[in-house]
């Protein structure tokens, strides 16, 4: 840059390539990667795959909010056992089949058995056949913390399996423990980071089950 300035180049112009250079080291690129509206429309993840249509997309997380005992468990498992035998879960139109995961945290078997063998039945009944392997269940009734790196690798082993496009999991409050002098937003956080990694890395979309008190209620 000196040599550059001395033989009578403009140092403006210098400073700026030398800004350019700086602000590159120590990334893996030295190139912009914002990207201007119509770069954006595009680009190949201009719309990520849809999983349900009209309701999930790949790159999709939705947390259920509803007092105890308002059906959030059922609700989601019904969700992802249509979708995974091509019926859209509201519409009932058909749709692409998915392979889908629901992980419960705290429902006995035979709560499970007693509220899905019926829809199964049903969804069988209509189309004459039902695919077991596109939708399981992973239970841990005792619930799981899925920070901690025993139950993280537990949780990976079974996405990895399975490779879902739609993962079902809850109640929230059963699948994370606070740390000692940890606010609650910091627990969400480190919460939902483990999840947006894994849903980065398997290509999922993702619905929670979450508590609300009650006479609260509403999605998010």
């Amino acid at each position: 840059a000196l040599g550059d300035i001395t033989d009578g180049g403009d140092p403006f112009v210098v400073a700026d390539e030398m800004e350019k250079f700086a602000l590159g080291l120590g990334s893996k690129d030295n190139t912009q990667e914002a990207k201007t509206l119509q770069q954006l429309v595009d680009s190949d993840d201009a719309m990520s795959p849809v999983v349900i249509p009209g309701l999930l997309n790949q790159d999709h997380r939705v947390i259920i909010v509803a007092p105890e005992g308002s059906g959030k468990s059922t609700l989601l498992k019904f969700i992802a056992m249509c979708a995974s035998q091509g019926k859209h879960p509201f519409t009932h139109r058909d749709m692409t089949p998915i392979r889908t995961l629901c992980i419960d945290s705290e429902n006995p078997t035979g709560n499970v058995i007693e509220t899905m063998e019926p829809l199964r039945d049903h969804l069988r009944s209509i189309s004459g056949v039902f695919d077991e392997d596109r939708w399981k269940v992973w239970r841990r009734p005792g619930g799981l913390n899925v920070r901690n790196r025993r139950d993280f690798t537990d949780l990976q082993r079974e996405i990895a399996f399975q490779r879902p496009q739609l993962v079902v999991a809850g109640p929230i409050y059963k699948l994370t423990h606070g740390e000692p002098r940890e606010s609650s937003d910091e627990a969400a956080d480190s919460f939902l980071r483990v999840w947006d990694m894994l849903r980065v890395k398997y290509a999922f979309s993702l619905v929670l089950e979450g508590h609300a008190p009650l006479g609260q209620h509403g999605s998010h």
